[in-house]
This record gives structure tokens, C-alpha cells and sequence, in this order.
């Protein structure tokens, strides 16, 4: 379970992540005091549930904060750490998973995940995103194909895909999607704003998690999908998904797979 916590206070701030750091459920913890920082790092990162204190002397509120999480992150469960009870019923009002007085104790911290952990595991089973790589590489969510206005984001998809969870270099993926262009500079831009592309398409629909990106790198996370390569790599034979002599067909950078694949079948 991957959580972010938000206080400008910054003892608060540590006496929450010693706690969180004792849940065993909790896997990884992101910590902010600026409420604005937890926001634009939301955008690249889809936090499973957020702790966030109500009153925050900064640009915005953990109430306003909350409610833009959750627009950006439909799956995130909203928790918040507050010294004032009275803030209770704005909270109730954002349909916010759980409330915590301060000082937060493990037993408080703990009750709220056991609550959440069993919606987290249901939601993250039932939603996760189907990625065709046999045939035409497409991704469907909930039955219906992900709609990218820019091709080229979609083949950024595709080839993170490719790479099975391993971390691409900004430097490797714009000579791969650019190989074409010669200014560097020109390349670097136009992968900025497939990555900002390919970020909006993912968070819009709730899916922002099957990405990770950290400074400079940006990786497909392989548990977060379903996919018929995988699932083929895994099982082989025994896989549903059953290899017809094609991988990623519209990609010219996809047929070493296709050729090892093939030869498999030999």
C-alpha cells in the first residue's frame, strides 16, 4: 500500500511517519509540509490512501487539498490528522475514508488501514487495465480502449510495456520515439509533453498507478496490469493468451520479441 502525508507542521509530520512506518500493510511513504509540492507529485504518482492535516497555513487547506487529490486520483482514500474535532463534519461532507485526532497513535493509524486494506486489495484486482501486446498493441480499461489524441503516447505506452517494468532513461525513450529528429533539445520537449500526455490519459481514468517515475526514468509496474505477454512469459503453454506470430505489430522496435516468440514456437 503506497500512502502520502501532508502537514506543514513538521514534528507532526514525523510523528506520522514513524507510525505509518510500523503498519506492515504500508509498503512505501511520501512526505510532504508543502501541500502544493503533494500535489504536483500526485500528478505523476497515484497514492493508495492520503493523510492529510485539515489546517496547513500554506496555498490550500487539506480539505481543498483533498478534494484536488481526488481529482486527480479517483482511487484515493482520503484520511485526516487534525487537533480539531469540529473539522469532523467537512470531512464527512468530502466523503473522506477516516478521521484522526492528534497526537495519532498506531492503534488509530492501524484501525483506519484494516479498514481500507480489504477495498484497496478488491479495487486494485478488479480495475487493473488490460494491455494487448499480441497482435496490435492496444490497452483497454473496463472493456473499452484507452483513447490517446497523440499516437506517439500511446507508442510510449506500448514500449514502457516492452521493456517489462525495467526503468527507461528520458534519453532512451526520445531516441526510440524520435529516432527521426536529429536536435536533441527538440526530442527532449516533445517526450516532456508525451509523459504529460500519457499521465493525463492514465489519471483521467483512475489508472495513474500502472506508471512510476522518478527523476530522469519512467517504468511500466507489471503487477498493476493484465497483460497477454506476461501472462505468456509466465505460463507459456498453459497461458489464455496464445501467441499468433505477432508482438506489437505497428512497432518496428518490437520485433526482436516477435522473433524470439516465433522461435519458441519452432
Amino acid at each position: 500500500m503506497n500512502v502520502i502525508a501532508v502537514d506543514d507542521e513538521q514534528l507532526s509530520l514525523s510523528c506520522l511517519e514513524l507510525i505509518l512506518e510500523q503498519i506492515d500493510d504500508i509498503t512505501s511513504i511520501k512526505s510532504f509540509t508543502e501541500s502544493a509540492d503533494a500535489l504536483e507529485w500526485c500528478h505523476n504518482n497515484c497514492p493508495d490512501v492520503a493523510f492529510l492535516d485539515i489546517v496547513m497555513e500554506s496555498d490550500r487547506r487539506g480539505i481543498q487539498l483533498g478534494e484536488e487529490i481526488q481529482q486527480i486520483c479517483p482511487t484515493c482514500y482520503i484520511i485526516f490528522v487534525t487537533a480539531y474535532e469540529k473539522f469532523a463534519l467537512d470531512a464527512i461532507r468530502l466523503n473522506a475514508s477516516g478521521f484522526i485526532v492528534k497526537p495519532a497513535t498506531k492503534e488509530a493509524v492501524q484501525k483506519e488501514i484494516d479498514y481500507l486494506k480489504k477495498f484497496i486489495s478488491f479495487s486494485r484486482k478488479a480495475e487493473k487495465p488490460f494491455v494487448q501486446c499480441f497482435g496490435n498493441f492496444d490497452c483497454f480499461f473496463k472493456g473499452t480502449p484507452l483513447k490517446f489524441k497523440n499516437t506517439k503516447t500511446k507508442e510510449l505506452l506500448a514500449y514502457l510495456v516492452y521493456r517489462k517494468g525495467s526503468s527507461c532513461s528520458v534519453h532512451e525513450l526520445s531516441e526510440i520515439l524520435f529516432e527521426d529528429i536529429r536536435n536533441h533539445k527538440n526530442k527532449q520537449s516533445r517526450l516532456r509533453t508525451l509523459l504529460a500526455d500519457l499521465s493525463k490519459v492514465l489519471s483521467e481514468n483512475g489508472i495513474l498507478n500502472i506508471i512510476y517515475k522518478t527523476r530522469g526514468f519512467v517504468s511500466i509496474i507489471p503487477e498493476n496490469v493484465i497483460c497477454d505477454y506476461y501472462d505468456y512469459l509466465k505460463k507459456g503453454e498453459d497461458s489464455e493468451y496464445k501467441f499468433q506470430e505477432e508482438f506489437m505489430a505497428q512497432y518496428s522496435w518490437g520485433e526482436d520479441v516477435n522473433g524470439l516468440l516465433s522461435t519458441s514456437l519452432q
